[in-house]
């Protein structure tokens, strides 16, 4: 007779993100701010049917207690001729990272049938591709088996908190760029009153992103670029997000009290994630909003006591000017079938057959 598993492993295709369960397992566990119990219901609720993506959420409790110790929030989507496994982030999760019971990790690493039922679920499936892995999320990857990891060409940028304000701007930022700050202020002051101001409320929430929406909408149209948030979907799911989950925090920038900037952002703990941001492009090209309106949250997240704001992905130039350090991401694959196999294999040669493999799976 053989010894009962420790672990029940269980592929869903609904869960209560919502659930003080959830809620308990999120709050011990190393997951990001894009794993927290509302933005992971909401997207399953908004965005899945939208992007025509499968929920599979792959549980994995105590076969004794029922507690609940690890989460993986997947979803299948079509790529071409390929079921492809993906983490259920829509491009709009800076960060991917399973949710597990610290205390439980050793545990689960240990056991080696975790990893085997786990890809028994997955298997009906050709291929499991993750991007957006900080490297303190990788071993939490190995519990579905074999995968192979790759540095991306891109990183993410944070930078690090003290006070006083003008302490830190001094450490932070150089001496060329506090004067070009400088300047910048200095011109739109001349013209009138500028004011920054945080807001942390559901009616002020829908101020702040319908400004971004319209200050993106103008620039995104005059470079021909898309932008998310002219899909509906997409912007219900930042409209709820703001108005029903406290640590999200909005600023607006105004002038002689007209609305010139606007950034929403997520707290977690004690960092502040910058997600959106828009600003009057058309009548202050040349005055570097964005950078000013940075700098103006950076002294609010200072006086609040926070430690960390996170400028999170893409290696956008400006992101430099604030003391930032880099921190690497992954991606990792693996094979489940015969033809997902033969993806995976091409995905680990050269740079070339890896861009021509991720063209045709995610076409």
């Amino acid at each position: 007779m053989e010894p009962r598993p420790q672990w029940n492993v269980d592929a869903l295709q609904k869960y209560d993100f919502l659930s003080q369960e959830y809620r308990n397992l999120f709050r011990c566990s190393s997951g990001t701010v894009f794993q927290s119990p509302l933005w992971l219901d909401r997207l399953y609720r908004h965005l899945a049917d939208e992007l025509k993506a499968e929920p599979l959420i792959i549980t994995v409790r105590d076969a004794r207690s029922g507690h609940l110790a690890a989460i993986f929030p997947l979803v299948v989507r079509r790529r071409h001729r390929f079921r492809v496994v993906e983490f259920a982030d829509f491009g709009i999760s800076d960060y991917c990272a399973p949710v597990c019971d610290p205390g439980a990790m050793p545990a689960l690493l240990a056991d080696r049938t975790v990893p085997k039922r786990i890809r028994t679920l997955l298997k009906p499936n050709d291929l499991i591709f993750v991007q957006k892995i900080r490297a303190e999320s990788l071993p939490f990857f190995d519990l579905l088996g074999k995968v192979r990891a790759l540095q991306l060409p891109f990183t993410a940028h944070a930078t690090r908190l003290f006070s006083p304000f003008a302490a830190w701007r001094e450490a932070g930022i150089s001496p060329s760029q506090r004067r070009f700050l400088d300047t910048k202020r200095k011109w739109l002051t001349k013209r009138g009153t500028l004011t920054v101001s945080a807001v942390t409320s559901g009616e002020g929430f829908q101020q702040v992103l319908e400004n971004i929406q319209r200050f993106r909408d103008h620039r995104f149209r005059a470079t021909g670029a898309f932008d998310i948030l002219t899909k509906e979907a997409f912007a219900r799911f930042y409209r709820e997000v703001a108005h029903e989950s406290l640590p999200a925090r909005g600023y607006l920038m105004k002038l002689n009290g007209t609305i010139i900037a606007a950034a929403f952002g997520l707290l977690h703990g004690k960092r502040l994630h910058f997600i959106l941001s828009g600003f009057d492009f058309l009548n202050y090209r040349n005055a570097s909003l964005g950078l000013l309106l940075i700098e103006d949250i950076i002294a609010d997240c200072i006086a609040r006591g926070e430690e960390t704001m996170d400028l999170t992905i893409g290696d956008q130039a400006y992101k430099r000017e604030f003391g930032t350090h880099d921190t690497a991401m992954y991606s990792i694959w693996s094979g489940l079938s015969l033809r997902g196999k033969l993806a995976a294999f091409l995905l680990s040669r050269s740079d070339l057959l890896r861009q021509l493999t991720r063209r045709f799976v995610r076409r």
